[in-house]
């Protein structure tokens, strides 16, 4: 981390840091997730802990990774991609800080288990990475391998790591070697084998950037930097510099094709409802609707293509759909 934070620093506009502020109001992990057997049950139960504080139990979201494909998961897309499975269960409280998995098939063996913790400062941070391991197809660590001098199969050693970059209400672009873009269409979320190099760019000037829970902020009001030779996962957010012009005029939200939910104003599963302005919502698909094109967001986009879920911040009358 901090050898992209130096990147940053020296490429991206000369941002002023400050350890105060970076540590600030960020949550902050006193137990990394663990499960509490090496593999899955002989049912193929497993139960994964952590303990944090500092962070609000409905902004914060367990994350599942396919190592082959580098594709992850929030805990209500990997339901519905297992819905097929029978048996599966997944329960999770971020509140009692525990994740439980029921009937794990074989084929999410080995698969990377985190949790990313936000608060209502802006705030996001997230754990180490976890293994998931199925009973009889345990890594070449575990009990079942001791006294077995053969290396573990291959195919349950990821022979790719893979880096995701995500971005909050930004835009994300790959850049080539000589720091050109490779794509005209923004994206919210990229992922690379091994490393990767990108541009983040804002259509609203920023006061300060968060950076895996880190707060950065540029000596003078920006839209944009560039990251090269990005090698960790990044989550990245903004605050921007402009306020909402009547911080007391609530925000009309409506869905159509999806729900949302503003938990700190008790609207859960709406389809249309009041917000104030900056609130963080969460927009949820229909059951049953076709998330493949995306949602389509005042008139734009579409844009999440394939997310079951999403966080969004609201700043003004909203409205939402899917095709």
């Amino acid at each position: 981390m901090k050898k992209i934070l130096a990147i940053l620093l020296v490429l991206c506009l000369v941002l002023g840091l400050s350890s105060a502020a970076m540590a600030a109001g960020a949550p902050k992990f006193k137990k990394q997730p663990a499960p509490t057997t090496e593999t899955t049950s002989e049912k193929g139960k497993i139960v994964f802990t952590f303990d944090a504080t500092d962070y609000d139990q409905n902004l914060s979201n367990w994350i599942f990774e396919n190592p082959e494909t580098g594709e992850t998961y929030t805990g209500p897309e990997l339901r519905e991609l297992m819905s097929d499975v029978k048996g599966f269960s997944l329960k999770a409280s971020n509140k009692k800080k525990y994740l439980t998995l029921e009937k794990v098939p074989e084929s999410m063996n080995g698969w990377y288990v985190r949790v990313v913790l936000s608060n209502k400062n802006g705030y996001t941070v997230t754990s180490d990475d976890t293994r998931l391991w199925c009973y009889g197809m345990e890594n070449a660590g575990s009990a079942a391998d001791a006294g077995n001098t053969e290396p573990a199969p291959e195919n349950n050693i990821p022979a790719v790591k893979y880096i995701t970059v995500k971005a909050e209400d930004l835009k994300l672009f790959t850049l080539d070697a000589e720091g050109n873009p490779v794509d005209t269409e923004p994206a919210a979320t990229l992922t690379f084998a091994e490393s990767g190099n990108v541009s983040v760019q804002s259509d609203r000037p920023v006061e300060y950037w968060i950076v895996n829970g880190m707060k950065i902020t540029p000596a003078q009001s920006v839209n944009g930097f560039v990251l090269m030779d990005v090698k960790t996962d990044l989550n990245i957010s903004a605050v921007f510099g402009e306020a909402p012009a009547d911080p007391n005029a609530p925000c009309q939200v409506t869905c159509t094709g999806c729900t949302f939910t503003y938990h700190a104003g008790q609207l859960r599963s709406v389809t249309s409802g009041a917000v104030p302005p900056g609130a963080a919502i969460i927009v949820s698909a229909a059951a049953g609707a076709d998330v493949s094109a995306g949602y389509t967001i005042n008139g734009e986009g579409p844009e999440r293509a394939g997310s079951v879920s999403f966080r969004l911040v609201i700043n003004g009358d909203t409205t939402i759909s899917l095709p």
